[in-house]
């Protein structure tokens, strides 16, 4: 916004000392020439106040460059920080799988053991004592 008033300000600065020129001229012829040097210090003027507006505009894209670097910096800050959460939340899910694992392979085999436990051979078995032991022997436990 400032540089487009300033912007606006040296064209009609310029535009003015154009025509103030011109009147210059007519005015030399008149006044020897007193006029040829204050329009020369408006040029001055105009091409310093240019340079300004060119200096602060430099200085403005030049910061916006740093800003918009150390945005970028952040972000990736942030998008680091993101995927290691996520890593991590891998690693759990990882961990709790390896766990259910290992509490459903115990209850397994806890199963297994009382289905065993059920046929204890002995010298004298009944008949329904021997049934039991060839199901389990050759059954898995349900």
């Amino acid at each position: 916004m400032k540089q487009a008033a300033l912007l606006a300000i040296v064209m009609v600065s310029t535009s003015l000392a154009l025509g103030g020129n011109a009147l210059a001229k007519e005015d030399t012829k008149e006044d020897g020439g007193k006029l040829s040097q204050s329009s020369s210090s408006d040029t001055a003027k105009i091409k310093d106040d240019e340079h300004k507006a060119d200096a602060a505009a430099e200085e403005r894209r030049t910061m916006q460059a740093k800003q918009a670097k150390e945005d970028a910096e952040k972000q990736k800050l942030i998008d680091l920080a993101a995927s290691e959460e996520e890593k991590a939340k891998a690693a759990e899910k990882k961990e709790a799988r390896r766990l259910a694992a290992l509490e459903r392979e115990k209850e397994r085999k806890a199963k297994q053991t009382a289905w065993a436990g059920r046929c204890v051979i002995k010298p004298a078995m009944s008949d329904e004592e021997i049934a039991i032991c060839r199901e389990v022997r050759t059954h898995p436990a349900p």
